[in-house]
Parts: C-alpha cells; sequence; structure tokens
C-alpha cells in the first residue's frame, strides 16, 4: 500500500496522487478476501490497530457486507449478546453522513446505560478510541466503515477528510462484491465524455454557466447533460451525482483538486 506521502503529511498535489493510488487500489480488489488484506494494511499504514466495516442489517450476518480485523474474542461476545442493538456507533452512523470520532459519541446524542456498557466492553477489548465513517446507500441497511486504536494514542485529527474519503471508497467496494455487482454483465452505466466533463466541473464547484463558458456550449445543454448523467445514476442531486460518479470511477480524487 502506497501510502507514505499521505502518512507524512504532503501537500497538494502529492498528497492528491497519493490518496488516490490508495483508492485506485481498493477499487481493484477483486474478493471480499483481497479487499480485507487492502484494509489491513491501509489500517495500520494510517497509525490504527483494528478496521471494521459492515451493513447494519438486522437480519442474519451473511446477508450483511462484514469485513473487519477486531479481535476475536470481541466479536464473539458481541455476536453472542446481541450488543448490535445496544452499539451507539451504529446508532450515531445514523445520524448524519460525515465522520466522527468516538469520543465525540457523547456530544453528538444522549447515551444510554446500556450504550455506556458496550463502549466500555469494547475498551476492555482493545478497542479504546477509533473514527468512523457513515455509509448509507437509499434501498439498503445502514452501514459505516470503522478505525479503531488498541491504546491510548492520539488520533490525528489532520486526517479526517482522507479517512472520510477512504471509508466510503472500501464501503462501496465491499457492498459491490458482496452482491456481485462488479461481475454483472455489462458492468456500471458510464457517462459519455461530455457527461463526465459537466460532471467533473461541478465536482470543481462550478456553476452551469461556468461550464458553459469552460466548454463553449451553452447554459442549457450543460443543464441537459447533467440531467442525462443523473438518470444514468439514478439520483437526482448534483451532490449524489458527484458522489456516485467518485465511487464508479469516473472521475478521480486528483482530478477535482488539480482543475
Amino acid at each position: 500500500m502506497n501510502v507514505e506521502m499521505i502518512l507524512a503529511g504532503a501537500n497538494g498535489m502529492c498528497a492528491a496522487l497519493a490518496l488516490e493510488s490508495a483508492v485506485r487500489e481498493i477499487q481493484a480488489s477483486g474478493s471480499e478476501d483481497h479487499l480485507t488484506a487492502i484494509l489491513r494494511d491501509l489500517t495500520h499504514c494510517l497509525g490504527f490497530d483494528y478496521f471494521a466495516l459492515t451493513q447494519h442489517s438486522t437480519g442474519p450476518t451473511g446477508e450483511a457486507v462484514r469485513l473487519h480485523s477486531y479481535p476475536a474474542d470481541w466479536v464473539e461476545h458481541y455476536d453472542q449478546y446481541a450488543l448490535a442493538g445496544a452499539d451507539p456507533i451504529r446508532r450515531a452512523s445514523r445520524l448524519g453522513c460525515h465522520a466522527f470520532y468516538w469520543s465525540e459519541l457523547s456530544n453528538m446524542m444522549c447515551l444510554t446505560d446500556d450504550e455506556n456498557e458496550t463502549l466500555r466492553l469494547g475498551r476492555a477489548a482493545g478497542l479504546i478510541d477509533g473514527v468512523t465513517i457513515p455509509a448509507n446507500v437509499p434501498g439498503e441497511p445502514a452501514g459505516s466503515c470503522s478505525f479503531a486504536k488498541s491504546n491510548g494514542a492520539t488520533i490525528d485529527h489532520g486526517r479526517l477528510a482522507e479517512l472520510q474519503l477512504l471509508g466510503l471508497f472500501a464501503f462501496d467496494r465491499a457492498r459491490r462484491l458482496g452482491t456481485g455487482q462488479v461481475e454483472r454483465a455489462g458492468g456500471p452505466r458510464h457517462l459519455t465524455d461530455r457527461q463526465r466533463d459537466c460532471v467533473l466541473w461541478v465536482a470543481r464547484g462550478k456553476t452551469d454557466w461556468e461550464i458553459g463558458k469552460i466548454l463553449g456550449v451553452c447554459e442549457e445543454t450543460v443543464a441537459q447533460h447533467l440531467k442525462q448523467a443523473r438518470e444514468r445514476f439514478e439520483v437526482s442531486k448534483r451532490t449524489s451525482l458527484v458522489v456516485e460518479a467518485i465511487l464508479r470511477g469516473e472521475i478521480s480524487p486528483g482530478e477535482i483538486q488539480d482543475p
């Protein structure tokens, strides 16, 4: 896993390229075992000890995405005593879409006695502190990607955006591998070159009028390209369109940061 520039705190295009390299490695994973191995390496490179990537399904474990490197004793205890229903990290993941630190849980919501006990048991098992990235897809069980520390070492708060991006890409890849979407005949629907250009400039914060000036077309043409792109990806908002384009590999983080 080539993330040395990220770990060194490199700035500008170097950091963007290193982050993009990690994302591409995640996207290229061909199985759940392969993705798990990548995430193990990435977890340690980023200064954490464990990761957990799950869909919070209420059904049997086998029906949901579930990749992790958590201690086996803790996972067995968690499942045996059905602690999912008293897991504050799961509940917090449904409150928004931004990454959060476990140390902030009590500020995000009022924790129940059972939830505090679950946190205590987790810490006793070696999950001292961590970061969780909510990953919620409409029509599917809520999910999340977490990175945890087994000691009291301070988490680098300057890496929250990187963790959020990597967590979302990892979750999306896991759900695609789990549902067989990556092997589906025909693969995902792709944007045309002009649609891709328009979406890329939306990701860079440009309006339809500005995009038209840049591409040499009228504003109405840009609006039509974006409408067709939203229809292809079955989303209704510009922000959702950008997220889908990134997740599907149509545009990359490096392109967005380097217009």
